[in-house]
């Protein structure tokens, strides 16, 4: 995967999300930019992310929200990234970590 992707197909629309993925393969770890359009209804979406060891625990800390949560790769990669935004239009950054051990 490129070092930068685009994790939703790239609009212009104002009722659309979009989320970009800043992978880090060789520290194991990455942080995903969040938008949500001022148009955009739901509150709650989910990103599946790219380029994850399916095996390993990644340490996700969203830097709005308190507290971290451990998430498998594969589900990172096949249920998504669950962000919340109560607001439109906001932004979120998250950050993960592979754990080791």
């Amino acid at each position: 995967m490129a070092p930068g992707c685009v994790v939703t197909e790239f609009s212009l629309e104002e009722d659309v999300w979009m989320a970009f993925q800043f992978d880090r393969p060789a520290a194991g770890s990455g942080v995903v930019l969040v938008f949500r359009r001022p148009d955009a209804l739901a509150t709650t979406t989910r990103f599946t992310l790219h380029g994850l060891e399916a095996g390993t625990q990644y340490r996700i800390e969203d830097f709005d929200v308190s507290g971290k949560r451990l998430l498998s790769g594969e589900t990172l990669m096949l249920r998504g990234l669950k962000v919340s935004l109560s607001e439109a239009p906001a932004s979120a950054i998250v950050q993960y970590v592979r754990q080791s051990g």
